[in-house]
């Protein structure tokens, strides 16, 4: 009968160990890093265009639960992106190469929400939101060998939001490892243009996007205290 009751007061320490990283007035801090790769490469070889985009983030967050399951905090986000392409235009006789290189960096900070759902020992489903302001720089570069030499550069202010589901597993009481995938992405950017070149011109860019991408998925650790 003792051995019993030590059972399951044992079991008892281990379920409250797990839910206790989630109660109220516990915090979080950690990451998540997310990459992305995309080619497209044409199976004809003549007007085509051939590229390739890597895509990169790091995003560093804290949280505090302000009731159980429920947090609120900070996120800073660095992103890397650069794109290349390659045109090969023919007409009759004459074949003619154009390249265009794109860089872009910014970096943003914002609020985030995140709600978790007990699943089962160990794992919990979350929901993150976010919002983010940040600036950032671009460039497009078209190289000497193609028809014409042009670099333009931009400086940018970006607004944005996203919405992320996920799941978080917990092996210890205080390390939890994230899978996510962006359900819900908005970006707003206000380029300025680069007084050094009259090619270069000031513009707005928009985009919006709706859906589970399990293309660009993040993976993340937290540390809970």
């Amino acid at each position: 009968m003792k051995k019993r009751y030590l059972l399951c007061a044992v079991l008892c320490i281990a379920l409250s160990s797990v839910h206790a990283q989630t109660e109220k007035g516990n915090n979080f801090i950690g990451g998540s890093i997310s990459y992305s790769r995309t080619t497209i490469t044409p199976a004809g070889s003549q007007n085509v265009t051939t590229s390739v985009g890597n895509y990169f983030n790091v995003s560093p967050k804290f949280g505090h639960f302000i009731k159980k399951n429920l947090a609120i905090g900070l996120s800073l986000a660095y992103v890397d992106n650069k794109n290349s392409s390659e045109t090969n235009y023919v007409n009759g006789s004459t074949s003619v190469v154009s390249s265009l290189n794109t860089k872009e960096r910014n970096f943003s900070v914002g609020p985030i929400i995140r709600y978790y759902i007990d699943v089962v020992d160990k794992f919990k489903f979350f929901g993150q939101g976010s919002l983010g302001i940040g600036v950032g720089k671009s460039s497009q570069i078209t190289p000497a060998s193609a028809i014409d030499f042009m670099m333009l550069k931009y400086k940018y202010t970006t607004y944005n939001a996203s919405a992320n589901p996920g799941f978080a597993f917990f092996p210890t009481k205080k390390l939890a490892f994230e899978f996510s995938f962006p359900l819900f992405s908005y970006n707003n950017q206000d380029m300025k243009a680069d007084s050094a070149n009259p090619y270069s011109q000031p513009y707005k860019a928009e985009s919006f996007s709706f859906g589970l991408n399990t293309f660009v998925p993040s993976i993340g650790a937290n540390f809970h205290f």
